[in-house]
């Protein structure tokens, strides 16, 4: 296989694993604290992450799988978010203000 079409065909992959999409389960809500749009990071308040084991409220920084996911974002907004690691480091997948 050519490179640039190995190339292409792992773009994609990583494009697909990381995508925005529909919540699979329920969302988590948070609070955001700082967003750092240049780092493609976001500081977050929110409650337990079951599935990481994360017991309690806590303040979390978190890289966003796509930093245009940041635009509109500010301190204070309230918001709805789907996590996962990535390459071993919190990322957040979804997000999107609560109403």
């Amino acid at each position: 296989m050519k490179l640039k079409s190995m190339l292409l065909i792992g773009t994609l992959s990583i494009y697909v694993a990381v995508m925005p999409r529909a919540f699979a389960t329920e969302p988590y809500v948070g609070e955001v604290k700082k967003v750092n749009q240049a780092e493609g990071k976001v500081t977050l308040k929110h409650g337990p992450i079951k599935k990481f084991d994360m017991e309690g409220d806590m303040t979390m920084i978190y890289r966003v799988a796509n930093p245009s996911m940041l635009q509109g974002l500010k301190p204070g907004d309230h918001i709805r978010f789907d996590t996962d690691k990535v390459n071993g480091k919190f990322t957040i997948t979804k997000i999107e203000k609560s109403k």
